[in-house]
């Protein structure tokens, strides 16, 4: 079975699950996060165990951006053309994200809101995808889109460094499945865009998805419960690595060592990126009208910069020789 066969209409499910993700969170789960948070400041915490301040919001805040991850990596498997327009995907994530910020500075809430926000992720989406038109010079695997899976991978654990012990009663039931749903999305399209990246399917893409998948997220689901699920992170490292092995062979103990470093060394990858990260994520909620002193800060900047780092050097590094073939 040929990945290019599926992959632009998995591209189009992927998007389109991901915008609708992305509508409901601004619509429905930023309301309801704002009314825990004033929840929490009602109660009279003597032990400081409660967060004084609007924590859930920078929740919400990672699960719209991991919503627009997915939105964008599914354009990316779409594009079926060379050159710099196949980088189009990345353009319309950062007018995503602009628009992901006017949302939320707006206050707009409700079915008005989803609507508007559907409507102006289609808008944008079909704008990407007339940009990524046909090329036939652009016949066969997508060698990029390695570094797109990057991305999402290294992405997909960082929702469950806001979860919190002992606040459980206070997030909503929607902000958990919500971020259960992100994860699972953010596994598909790493998993999607490697394979995209080969001739063929390999034997490990499936058994790697559905692993993933389940376990972060059936975590995420349980956040709002078990603060506890933070646990979950340590697999970002191997999720990364399975992208790796599901597009290149290691060819040498130079290069299993690397993949060992990553897979145990993606937590404190993942707080240097948090700590660097801080004032692009400072910016990113001051976008959106979020520009307040608050118990945390929101980890997907950091990741998404991360990740996207990991995922240029992967590519450069590969150049346009063949890779291997996968394990």
């Amino acid at each position: 079975m040929t990945a290019q066969r599926i992959r632009p209409a998995f591209g189009i499910v992927l998007a389109a699950a991901g915008a609708v993700l992305w509508a409901m969170a601004l619509a429905f789960v930023v309301p309801a996060a704002r009314t825990g948070e004033n929840a929490a400041l009602a109660v009279d915490d003597a032990a400081q165990e409660i967060p004084n301040d609007r924590w859930l919001s920078l929740w919400v805040h990672d699960l719209r951006w991991a919503a627009i991850i997915v939105i964008v990596c599914g354009l990316a498997l779409t594009a079926c053309c060379s050159g710099h327009r196949k980088h189009a995907a990345v353009v319309a994530g950062i007018v995503l994200l602009m628009a992901d910020g006017t949302f939320t500075a707006m206050n707009a809430t409700g079915w008005p809101a989803m609507i508007g926000a559907l409507v102006a992720a289609s808008a944008i989406a079909a704008t990407t995808m007339a940009a990524q038109r046909s090329d036939t010079k652009a016949d066969g695997p997508q060698r990029h889109l390695v570094g797109y899976g990057i991305v999402a991978a290294w992405c997909a654990p960082l929702l469950l460094s806001n979860a919190m012990s002992g606040v459980g009663r206070f997030v909503p039931a929607g902000l958990a499945a919500s971020a259960g749903v992100a994860q699972v999305l953010l596994v598909l399209a790493a998993i999607a865009c490697a394979v995209s990246a080969m001739p063929h399917v390999p034997p490990g893409a499936v058994p790697a998805a559905v692993g993933f998948a389940a376990v972060l997220g059936t975590a995420g689901a349980f956040a709002g419960a078990n603060g506890d699920v933070v646990w979950a992170l340590l697999l970002g490292g191997p999720l990364v690595v399975a992208v790796l092995l599901l597009t290149s062979r290691p060819r040498s103990a130079r290069s299993f060592l690397g993949l060992a470093i990553i897979a145990v060394g993606y937590p404190f990858a993942a707080l240097a990126a948090f700590l660097v990260g801080m004032g692009p994520a400072i910016g990113a909620l001051a976008l959106s009208g979020d520009s307040y002193p608050a118990d945390g800060v929101a980890a997907l900047p950091g990741g998404l910069l991360a990740g996207a780092v990991a995922g240029i050097l992967t590519v450069w590094t590969r150049g346009g020789r063949r890779p291997a073939p996968p394990i």
